[in-house]
């Protein structure tokens, strides 16, 4: 089989799974039960995976690079249901970036506040 070539669909779903087998907190396995895929397609993967031993969780983004394999990990708080949320969001603007910037300088009653007015708190 040339290398270059996409492997079958229940390969390409495993693969990136075995990749992220450690917690990056406790170091010890993850089990496949605890990883949710988020998105995948043939060249790219974003999972979402809570380690049953720690609890931490974290995203990974695994996709096909021309050497290879590229891996990117994060340490989270967001749950698996927050990440599939925001990967279907659109992003922010860029005056929906300033107005955040001065909200946050303010202080977190305001955050509060800017939030409740915005309708984006406990949006979906």
């Amino acid at each position: 089989m040339n290398i270059h070539q996409p492997p079958d669909r229940a390969s390409q779903t495993a693969e990136p799974v075995k990749l992220v087998k450690r917690c990056p907190v406790c170091a010890r396995e993850h089990s496949l039960e605890r990883v949710k895929i988020i998105y995948s397609e043939p060249q790219a993967s974003v999972l979402h995976i809570t380690c049953p031993h720690c609890a931490h969780a974290m995203v990974a983004v695994v996709g096909a690079t021309r050497h290879g394999v590229g891996l990117f990990g994060a340490v989270t708080d967001l749950t698996g249901d927050d990440v599939e949320r925001l990967q279907t969001r659109l992003p922010m603007s860029g005056d929906e970036l300033i107005d955040a910037a001065a909200v946050i300088r303010r202080g977190s009653s305001a955050v509060v506040s800017a939030l409740m007015r915005s309708g984006r708190a406990g949006a979906a």
